[in-house]
């Protein structure tokens, strides 16, 4: 997955799986997305300057297309 922004283009994912619906946070400091590289679909969160955790954990038919709301 990519991020467009701060000038440029900018790969923000690296897993071989399924990387989809990135979304950003309210305040562009974080990206949440779709990623199947825990075997299902399940919400992810990237922080810009790296870091990455899993939201949700489902092993069966999982979540898609996250949204941070208003």
């Amino acid at each position: 997955m990519q991020s467009v922004g701060r000038g440029g283009l900018e790969q923000v994912t690296t897993s071989p799986t399924a990387d989809t619906y990135p979304t950003f946070s309210l305040d562009d400091g974080e990206i949440a997305f779709e990623s199947t590289r825990s075997g299902t679909a399940n919400i992810w969160v990237r922080t810009l300057s790296g870091g990455i955790r899993q939201l949700t954990s489902f092993t069966a038919a999982g979540l898609e297309m996250p949204d941070w709301g208003v």
